[in-house]
């Protein structure tokens, strides 16, 4: 009788002890639950009015997905995961407004390679889907000083809502063509409106650009903001061998 006793002791001992260890197994890193599961690929920052989100680009299964997660990152912080709007890209992060804080824009790349990223999307903050902006075709980053100095955000207005890019010209009759990228607009686009607009266009003599690279990409493009309402830009000469001709500037 004794004997049974301490079998059902032990017996009891032991569900407690294996309860004791699923419970601290699954508040442990390894039980956790932890959204999106993937390969972590690029992980970035943003914050507006005090407000900050962490943006995680997540490879799964040959998929893309988008974590965004409000000051930390943690699965209980998890705002959404967005899926890719473009087969096999990723999102990234195109740029914050500064006053306007209920969205953030985001553009679409391949992540690990030299291509261009192109097109913008608008995430609304705390929806779980984003929307292709209507002149989401007239942004790529070839556009951009990004093939200059790899990096985009001179081109991006200091409140974070408009774009100035320069844009090739429909035709060009000139015999040396293929030999340079004629980039000779100079466009504005209005991500908040979702419009652009046309701010100069050069004539044939100039361009915005230096010509192509061994990759094909334009190169030696310099434009962006010296404030909320002032952009400048470089203008080359076309049959000076693509030298410098000035920096201008235009009102907003």
């Amino acid at each position: 009788m004794i004997e049974l006793k301490k079998r059902d002791t032990l017996a009891v001992l032991g569900i407690v002890v294996l309860l004791v260890a699923l419970l601290i197994y699954f508040n442990s890193d390894k039980g956790a639950i932890k959204e999106p599961l993937g390969k972590v690929i690029k992980t970035e920052n943003a914050s507006c009015k005090g407000e900050s989100y962490i943006l995680e680009t997540v490879l799964s299964e040959g998929k893309y997905s988008y974590g965004i997660y409000k000051t930390s990152y943690s699965a209980g912080n998890l705002i959404v995961s967005l899926k890719s709007p473009v087969n096999g890209k990723a999102l990234s992060l195109l740029s914050v407004p500064k006053e306007n804080c209920s969205k953030l824009y985001l553009t679409a790349y391949i992540p690990e390679t030299d291509s261009p990223a192109g097109g913008m999307f608008e995430w609304k903050i705390g929806e779980t889907t984003i929307e292709e902006l209507a002149i989401s075709s007239d942004f790529s980053s070839v556009f951009t000083p990004f093939y200059t100095d790899g990096n985009w955000n001179r081109s991006i207005s200091p409140d974070g809502e408009r774009i100035v890019i320069a844009q090739p010209s429909e035709t060009s009759d000139n015999e040396e063509s293929e030999l340079y990228c004629y980039y000779q607009k100079l466009v504005l686009l209005d991500l908040s409106q979702d419009t652009s607009k046309l701010l100069v266009e050069l004539p044939k003599s100039e361009g915005l650009d230096r010509g192509s690279s061994l990759t094909g990409n334009c190169v030696g493009i310099s434009v962006g903001w010296i404030n909320s309402s002032t952009v400048y830009y470089d203008v080359f000469g076309v049959d000076q061998g693509r030298s410098l001709i000035e920096r201008r500037t235009i009102s907003i």
